[in-house]
Parts: C-alpha cells; sequence; structure tokens
C-alpha cells in the first residue's frame, strides 16, 4: 500500500474514532448511565465537529492527489498556497 492510501486510512480512521467518541460520550441524558463517560460540554461537541469538518476536506484533498489531473492540481494550489 501507497504512503498516500495509508494516511487516507489513517486520517479515515481517526475520523471514525471521533465520531464514536461523540456518541459514546452523549448517548445518556440521565447521569445513572454516564460511568465511565466523559461529560463534554456543548463548546467540546462542537470543537470536535468542526475537527470532523476538517478531517473530511482533508480526506477529500487526499483522494484527489491520487488522481493527477491539471484541474484538481489547481484547485488543490489555489486552497493551500494563495
Amino acid at each position: 500500500m501507497s504512503e498516500l492510501d495509508e494516511n487516507i486510512e489513517y486520517y479515515n480512521n481517526y475520523k471514525k474514532n471521533l465520531i464514536q467518541f461523540v456518541i459514546h460520550s452523549c448517548s445518556y441524558a440521565s447521569q445513572n448511565k454516564t460511568v465511565g463517560r466523559v461529560r463534554l460540554t456543548a463548546n467540546e461537541i462542537l470543537d470536535i465537529i468542526k475537527e470532523i469538518s476538517s478531517l473530511e476536506i482533508f480526506i477529500y484533498d487526499l483522494k484527489l492527489l491520487k488522481n493527477p489531473n491539471n484541474s484538481i492540481l489547481n484547485y488543490l494550489n489555489n486552497k493551500h498556497f494563495k
């Protein structure tokens, strides 16, 4: 597997783990079922959702790099270097 494929797989797994963490931490409203769970504030959940969103964009960019095309390379160049 190439390094690019490994990076895509790594970031996909990281994104899935973040989503599972949010679901696991926020699935019960009552306090009696939250043993061993982290109680997240609204701002912490928002920060995690922002991280997931940026990961999705980053993974999309990595997948674009797998398909070398002038229009795709111009898109990445304009997005990241200007």
